[in-house]
């Protein structure tokens, strides 16, 4: 533990700051454009605020906004984004109805639970601009369900009015899906 960062051990890193951006930062391939990013289950915001970090390295602007169930962990968000506090809220992810579209959703996913997780993508799709990305992670070495979630996404596709654009892992710790909301039933267009 005498090479893991402080910070990040409340993110359950157990780690150094170089492997956190390494593992993290691949969230942002799918990112393309300036927007609003939802971290649904934000905690305390330290994923977040290095995502807004990193994307304004490559020349890209969020605007950042967060849900999570735990009151304490949002107040820990609002300080670490303190320009934006009032873009965070205490709210359960099953049950969240914002006030607005977001240009970028990101959230955890895995196949556990199959049974309303058709319902669970439709609900944040459905909060998507026109164009914009819903971004699946996962945080484990499971590359059998990594495949299977692949493939899973892929069939959903037309059913759910969305595409699915990319997919990619690093070190099998951290893989990442996006996909991508229609404009009026065509593709967006991707790059």
């Amino acid at each position: 533990m005498d090479n893991c960062d402080v910070e990040l051990t409340r993110s359950s890193w157990l780690n150094s700051k170089e492997m956190w951006r390494k593992a993290r930062e691949v969230i942002l391939e799918g990112v393309h454009k300036d927007g609003t990013f939802l971290d649904v289950g934000c905690a305390n915001g330290i994923l977040l605020r290095d995502l807004c970090i990193w994307a304004q390295e490559k020349g890209i602007t969020l605007i950042p906004f967060g849900i999570d169930i735990s009151k304490e962990l949002v107040g820990e968000c609002k300080e670490k984004i303190p320009g934006f506090k009032m873009n965070f809220m205490v709210a359960d992810k099953y049950k969240f109805k914002p006030k607005r579209k977001f240009t970028f959703i990101c959230t955890s996913f895995d196949l556990r639970g199959k049974r309303g997780q058709e319902k669970y993508l439709k609900r944040y799709l459905d909060m998507l601009e026109s164009g914009g990305r819903l971004i699946l992670t996962r945080y484990d070495d499971q590359k059998d369900e990594f495949i299977l979630l692949e493939e899973y996404l892929k069939q959903m596709g037309p059913k759910l009015d969305f595409l699915f654009v990319g997919s990619t892992e690093v070190h099998e710790i951290t893989k990442v899906f996006w996909l991508e909301k229609m404009m009026d039933g065509k593709t967006f267009c991707l790059r």
